[in-house]
């Protein structure tokens, strides 16, 4: 996957999911749980 959004073309929505849940279970700090899924109800 291209590191610029602008290339993920018909794939963007897939490729955001992936990177929204490897951030979300991967990433520390303040209250991830809730950011995480702040972020994901928002696509």
């Amino acid at each position: 996957m291209s590191k610029n959004p602008v290339n993920w073309k018909e794939k963007h929505t897939e490729y955001e999911k992936s990177i929204l849940d490897d951030y979300g279970k991967n990433r520390r700090g303040t209250d991830m749980e809730n950011r995480y899924n702040k972020m994901k109800n928002t696509l």
